[in-house]
Protein backbone atom coordinates (compact mmCIF):
# COMPACT_ATOMS: atom_id res chain seq x y z
CA UNK A 1 0.00 0.00 0.00
CA UNK A 2 1.56 3.47 -0.84
CA UNK A 3 -0.15 5.85 2.03
CA UNK A 4 -0.90 9.53 1.90
CA UNK A 5 -0.87 10.56 5.10
CA UNK A 6 -2.90 13.95 6.75
CA UNK A 7 -1.56 15.38 9.54
CA UNK A 8 -1.11 18.46 11.17
CA UNK A 9 2.10 19.33 8.64
CA UNK A 10 -0.66 18.84 5.49
CA UNK A 11 -3.17 20.78 7.01
CA UNK A 12 -0.74 24.01 7.61
CA UNK A 13 -0.01 26.21 9.73
CA UNK A 14 -3.31 27.29 10.66
CA UNK A 15 -4.41 24.23 12.43
CA UNK A 16 -0.45 22.99 13.63
CA UNK A 17 0.28 23.55 17.23
CA UNK A 18 2.55 26.31 16.69
CA UNK A 19 4.71 26.88 19.99
CA UNK A 20 5.32 30.60 21.37
CA UNK A 21 4.38 33.71 19.53
CA UNK A 22 1.96 36.02 19.04
CA UNK A 23 -0.68 37.39 16.65
CA UNK A 24 -0.26 41.24 15.65
CA UNK A 25 -3.10 43.19 14.41
CA UNK A 26 -2.45 46.92 13.14
CA UNK A 27 -5.86 47.38 14.83
CA UNK A 28 -3.80 47.61 17.79
CA UNK A 29 -4.23 43.93 19.47
CA UNK A 30 -1.56 41.39 20.17
CA UNK A 31 -2.94 38.06 20.76
CA UNK A 32 -0.59 35.71 22.64
CA UNK A 33 -0.75 31.61 21.71
CA UNK A 34 -1.90 29.37 24.15
CA UNK A 35 1.36 28.38 25.10
CA UNK A 36 2.50 31.94 25.88
CA UNK A 37 -0.60 31.90 28.41
CA UNK A 38 0.71 30.13 31.40
CA UNK A 39 3.40 32.56 31.59
CA UNK A 40 1.51 35.65 31.07
CA UNK A 41 -1.51 35.25 32.21
CA UNK A 42 -2.19 37.84 35.45
CA UNK A 43 1.16 39.32 34.65
CA UNK A 44 2.22 42.89 33.09
CA UNK A 45 4.68 43.19 30.55
CA UNK A 46 7.22 45.75 28.81
CA UNK A 47 7.67 45.51 25.18
CA UNK A 48 11.01 46.46 24.56
CA UNK A 49 12.53 47.46 21.40
CA UNK A 50 16.57 47.81 20.74
CA UNK A 51 17.42 50.81 20.14
CA UNK A 52 20.49 49.63 18.89
CA UNK A 53 19.01 46.88 16.16
CA UNK A 54 15.59 48.30 16.29
CA UNK A 55 14.24 45.00 14.44
CA UNK A 56 14.91 43.73 17.86
CA UNK A 57 11.87 43.32 20.01
CA UNK A 58 11.02 41.61 23.26
CA UNK A 59 8.05 40.64 25.62
CA UNK A 60 9.44 41.24 29.07
CA UNK A 61 7.38 39.96 32.15
CA UNK A 62 7.83 42.73 34.82
CA UNK A 63 6.40 43.44 38.48
CA UNK A 64 6.85 47.36 37.62
CA UNK A 65 3.86 49.47 38.06
CA UNK A 66 3.90 51.09 34.88
CA UNK A 67 3.72 47.32 33.13
CA UNK A 68 1.16 46.73 30.54
CA UNK A 69 -1.34 44.48 32.53
CA UNK A 70 -2.03 41.58 30.34
CA UNK A 71 -5.58 40.91 29.95
CA UNK A 72 -7.32 37.03 29.89
CA UNK A 73 -9.84 36.39 27.63
CA UNK A 74 -11.77 33.86 28.07
CA UNK A 75 -13.73 33.73 24.76
CA UNK A 76 -10.73 32.50 22.81
CA UNK A 77 -8.47 31.77 26.34
CA UNK A 78 -5.74 33.28 25.57
CA UNK A 79 -3.90 36.34 27.01
CA UNK A 80 -4.27 39.94 25.09
CA UNK A 81 -2.61 43.18 25.05
CA UNK A 82 -4.52 46.46 23.47
CA UNK A 83 -2.09 48.98 21.98
CA UNK A 84 -2.25 50.44 18.92
CA UNK A 85 1.36 52.69 19.10
CA UNK A 86 3.45 49.26 19.76
CA UNK A 87 1.62 47.61 17.20
CA UNK A 88 2.59 50.02 14.64
CA UNK A 89 5.78 50.46 16.40
CA UNK A 90 6.13 46.80 15.77
CA UNK A 91 5.03 46.34 12.23
CA UNK A 92 6.81 49.93 11.02
CA UNK A 93 10.47 48.60 12.58
CA UNK A 94 9.99 45.32 11.04
CA UNK A 95 8.53 46.85 7.04
CA UNK A 96 5.39 44.95 7.55
CA UNK A 97 1.53 45.62 6.56
CA UNK A 98 -1.56 44.31 7.67
CA UNK A 99 -1.86 41.41 10.60
CA UNK A 100 0.89 39.05 11.56
CA UNK A 101 2.21 36.30 13.24
CA UNK A 102 5.42 36.58 14.67
CA UNK A 103 7.14 33.15 16.99
CA UNK A 104 8.82 34.47 20.51
CA UNK A 105 11.38 32.53 22.00
CA UNK A 106 10.63 29.65 24.14
CA UNK A 107 13.03 30.19 27.07
CA UNK A 108 13.62 33.32 28.04
CA UNK A 109 16.94 35.63 29.58
CA UNK A 110 17.80 36.17 32.83
CA UNK A 111 15.88 39.04 33.06
CA UNK A 112 12.85 37.72 31.76
CA UNK A 113 12.39 38.74 28.31
CA UNK A 114 11.38 36.98 25.56
CA UNK A 115 12.74 37.70 22.28
CA UNK A 116 10.26 38.45 19.22
CA UNK A 117 12.00 36.00 16.49
CA UNK A 118 10.99 38.87 13.69
CA UNK A 119 12.48 36.96 10.77
CA UNK A 120 9.30 34.41 11.60
CA UNK A 121 6.95 36.93 10.78
CA UNK A 122 4.35 35.52 8.61
CA UNK A 123 0.75 37.61 7.12
CA UNK A 124 -2.14 36.55 7.91
CA UNK A 125 -5.46 38.07 6.86
CA UNK A 126 -4.52 39.74 3.70
CA UNK A 127 -0.98 41.14 5.96
CA UNK A 128 1.61 42.04 3.37
CA UNK A 129 5.31 41.01 4.29
CA UNK A 130 8.59 43.20 2.96
CA UNK A 131 12.51 42.04 3.19
CA UNK A 132 13.17 42.34 7.19
CA UNK A 133 15.81 44.25 7.40
CA UNK A 134 19.75 42.55 8.76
Amino acid sequence: MKRKVFNSLALGQRYAKRGNYISIKPSGVIVFSDDMTPILKDKKINIVQDEDRPIDWYVEVTKEVTGISVKFADKINRCTIQSSAICRAILESLELEGPHVIMISSESSDGGMYALLTKTAEPTGGGKSKKVKS
